[in-house]
């Protein structure tokens, strides 16, 4: 009841135990305050949960990814702009991470710029700041090839 009336009917803690205590039935104001804490605490940890279970699901994120986000952002949309055939793409990337990119980690970048160039779809060719003109251009020409 005091939940309901704290947030249903928007009815102050303090005006409640002033009512209660009119009708001889003192409640303290600190133990009407704990119980909403522990309202409020259950509700929390419930609606929480569902996010945590997702968060969980996804697992960590991929560090090199991390690493080289704006560098593959830069790369897929240099490719995608100069609408180069498959061949020459996997040289462009080669030729560009050599100069861009960490020698341990140059066959790792070619690798994933190449599975992210061949997946690039209508759902995700946004987080590389590419224009849908600009990608319906590429698309034409990379299935044409």
């Amino acid at each position: 009841m005091i939940a309901f009336e704290k947030f249903g009917q928007h009815q102050p803690l303090n005006r409640q135990a002033e009512r209660y205590a009119l009708e001889d039935v003192p409640i303290a104001l600190s133990t009407m305050a704990d119980a909403i804490g522990s309202v409020c605490a259950a509700l929390d940890e419930r609606s929480a949960a569902p996010y945590a279970a997702v968060r969980q699901s996804l697992g960590e994120p991929d560090p090199f990814w991390l690493r080289y986000r704006e560098q593959l952002r830069e790369i897929i949309a240099d490719l995608v702009r100069s609408r180069l055939a498959r061949k020459d793409a996997a040289a462009r990337i080669a030729a560009w991470s050599a100069k861009e990119i960490d020698p341990g980690d140059r066959q790792r970048f070619a690798e994933v710029a190449e599975a992210e160039l061949t997946s690039l779809h209508e759902g995700n060719f946004a987080r590389y700041r590419i224009r849908p003109s600009e990608f319906a251009a590429w698309r034409q020409f990379w299935e044409a090839k």
